[in-house]
């Protein structure tokens, strides 16, 4: 009985010893390729060394289930369960912190991102905290110093979280607090904080639309942009920008002309409070913060040549309440106005009542519109461009243009004669009081004159002019008239018309006494046309005075940034001086009187000089080519230029200008005028 139970204990051991070795060498079989779904086990050879000697005995022991078979040296494969491995997944261990109560950032395991991060620190109150509270508290000193610790970091615990999470959670308390506004004004000032205010950064604080309105040649364009600007932005940067943002655009049209960048050729004139109203003179610099001002006016200098100004527009409540308030004050003094317009005239005679009835009309039709702007009211603002206003001479001003006090002073005089050659002459004093012969000055050119220009012709310009204004044949008038020169005697003649007053044209059958040639002006350009309109400022050619073969005086105009294919021109303009007993009367339509406008024609049938000024091109072509011409040193008549398909062997004049309406008529504009 002994020998079977040492029998049976040696078969125990050998198995156990058996089990342990093939378990180590399953442990440390390496694992082969990460793809394959089963691993191939090392072979093990079970020790045979053990001979039974009572088989009975060994089936007894071992269970029915698992019957041990001795292995007669075979081979026995063991296979494990297949581990999926996602390819490009990084299995990251759970990151301890070295120091769980340090007050500094560390790197943690985050289990929702799923990656270690950096650590946000927070305080809350632990058992240090309040352990801390409770012995101040039994050492009795003042009230409410127990509860000191829980108000101090450094008494807290310090609690490492996600700072990812963290900001998420924060954004999502900020959203369900505040509003759309609230957001915004969040926004702007985080962009404020992090310094994003330069001129460069496009934050995204409050949009503004930029209107530019631009009318060239009678064709009129609206063009718009949206700018985002923050409220540290400087009037400077927002004028700077604009400008860029409406040059870049009008490149692209391949325009001929673009807006003064130069910051210090703006004036500007507005209010310093957020609810004021622009004075009309300047009255602070360019470097007010945008957001501590309200409606603000930028406009060019007087000296300047661009027709553009520049207008912001604020966009607030309270200015539009002040304007309501303006406009209200403007209809009572227009009430006013008209009950002594008629008080006066029931004593007054009936002709001088029509006359002043027409008058507040006129200062109805003069009155200022309320337009609606084109932009929503929601944008914060605008940013327009208009054209320029400028005050008209003496001469161009009407009595629309007159305030009322000025009309009831000379009612109350009855001295019409006064406030009517002040401010209702018409346009030129058609009458030239100079009845001496203008100094003769040059009459040389590259062609004979008498071959371009004859008597006969130059008669015909002045009485094809005067018939053309007294029957108010504006088609007429713009095909012989320069542009500049039409649009300026357009305007004062629908004025005029507008007033019940007509033309009439007296003495043309008369015999012209006299016609002479006075003057030459020679004009070589490049990049200069004749359209006044079209043509850039004074300050953008370089002009000087000089001779063009060898003798014949010229003035040179040179644009300053000349095209890769530039067009020169060679102009001539002939003044001329006619004596003639013409006249020209302005009359009133309802009672036929003229007497009223006596001014205008004071030498009744005598004879005036008038003096005439005749523009046309002569050669065009390109710049290059001209200058091969200029240097080839030929005679500039017609029959050696017949060569050139540009030269006009018939030249076509235009008026320019008349009794010096237009003082000269520069080709190149020195000023604006908004008449043109």
């Amino acid at each position: 009985m002994s020998q079977n139970q040492n029998y049976q204990h040696l078969q125990e051991s050998q198995i156990e010893n058996s089990t342990q070795r093939n378990n180590s060498e399953f442990n440390n079989t390496p694992q082969g390729n990460q793809n394959q779904q089963s691993i191939q086990m090392q072979e093990f050879q079970q020790n045979n060394s053990i001979e039974l000697q009572n088989q009975q005995l060994a089936q007894s022991f071992i269970p029915q289930q698992q019957q041990f078979q001795p292995n007669n040296n075979q081979n026995i494969q063991m296979e494990r369960p297949a581990i999926p491995n996602l390819q490009g997944q990084q299995m990251y261990q759970y990151v301890v912190p070295t120091e769980p109560n340090s007050r500094l950032s560390q790197t943690i395991f985050c289990a929702q991102c799923n990656k270690p991060v950096e650590s946000e620190v927070n305080y809350k109150v632990g058992a240090g905290t309040v352990a801390t509270s409770i012995a101040i508290a039994l050492i009795g000193l003042t009230q409410g110093c127990c509860l000191i610790p829980c108000c101090v970091n450094e008494c807290k615990d310090a609690v490492h979280n996600c700072k990812i999470l963290q900001e998420k959670e924060s954004l999502e308390e900020d959203k369900d607090k505040m509003g759309k506004p609230q957001q915004q004004q969040q926004i702007k000032k985080k962009a404020i904080k992090n310094g994003q205010s330069g001129l460069g950064a496009l934050v995204a604080l409050k949009q503004y639309n930029v209107y530019l309105f631009k009318e060239i040649e009678g064709e009129s364009e609206l063009l718009c942009i949206t700018v985002e600007i923050p409220g540290t932005w400087k009037i400077q940067n927002l004028i700077q920008y604009s400008l860029e943002q409406f040059n870049e655009i009008l490149f692209k049209k391949n325009q001929s002309f673009y807006l003064s960048d130069q910051i210090q050729n703006w004036a500007v004139c507005g209010a310093k409070k957020k609810n004021g109203y622009p004075k009309e003179e300047p009255n602070f610099a360019q470097d007010i913060l945008v957001s501590d001002t309200g409606a603000l006016k930028f406009s060019l200098l007087p000296y300047q040549s661009d027709s553009n100004c520049f207008i912001y527009e604020g966009n607030n409540q309270e200015q539009e309440q002040d304007q309501e308030v303006q406009q209200q004050e403007q209809e009572q003094q227009q009430q006013h106005f008209e009950l002594n317009q008629k008080n006066k005239n029931q004593q007054q005679n009936p002709s001088l009542e029509k006359y002043n009835n027409s008058l507040v009309k006129k200062q109805k039709a003069n009155q200022p519109k309320q337009e609606q702007p084109d932009y929503e009211e929601d944008t914060g603002g605008c940013l327009c461009f208009k054209k320029k206003s400028q005050k008209q001479s003496i001469n161009d001003v009407d009595f629309a243009e007159l305030t009322p006090d000025m009309i009831n002073d000379a009612l109350l005089e009855q001295n019409l004669d006064v406030i009517l050659d002040q401010n209702f002459s018409f346009a030129w004093d058609f009458q030239h009081k100079n009845l001496n012969w203008p100094v003769e000055k040059n009459i040389k050119t590259i062609c004979d004159p008498n071959r371009l220009l004859k008597e006969r012709q130059v008669i015909a310009y002045f009485k094809e002019f005067v018939e053309n204004i007294s029957e108010f044949n504006y088609k007429s008038l713009e095909q012989t008239l320069e542009r500049s020169f039409y649009r300026k005697i357009r305007k004062v003649m629908e004025n005029l018309q507008k007033q019940g007053y007509d033309f009439q044209a007296d003495g043309l059958r008369n015999k012209i006494e006299s016609v002479e040639l006075i003057n030459i002006t020679n004009i070589f350009g490049v990049g200069i046309g004749l359209n006044r309109r079209k043509n850039d400022g004074y300050d953008n050619f370089k002009v000087n005075d000089s001779y063009i073969m060898g003798n014949i005086p010229c003035r040179f105009y040179q644009k300053k940034r000349l095209d890769i294919k530039e067009t020169a021109r060679i102009i001539v303009q002939m003044e001329i001086a006619i004596m003639s007993a013409a006249q020209l009367k302005i009359i009133d339509k309802e009672t036929k009187e003229d007497k009223l406008l006596d001014s205008i024609y004071k030498n009744v049938n005598k004879e005036a000089i008038h003096h005439m000024v005749l523009e046309a091109v002569l050669v065009e072509c390109d710049y290059k080519q001209m200058k091969q011409i200029i240097e080839s040193g030929q005679n500039f008549d017609i029959q050696n230029l017949q060569s050139y398909k540009s030269f006009m062997k018939s030249p076509q004049f235009q008026i320019i200008d008349f009794d010096n309406f237009m003082n000269g008529n520069d080709i190149a504009r020195q000023r604006y005028d908004p008449a043109l």
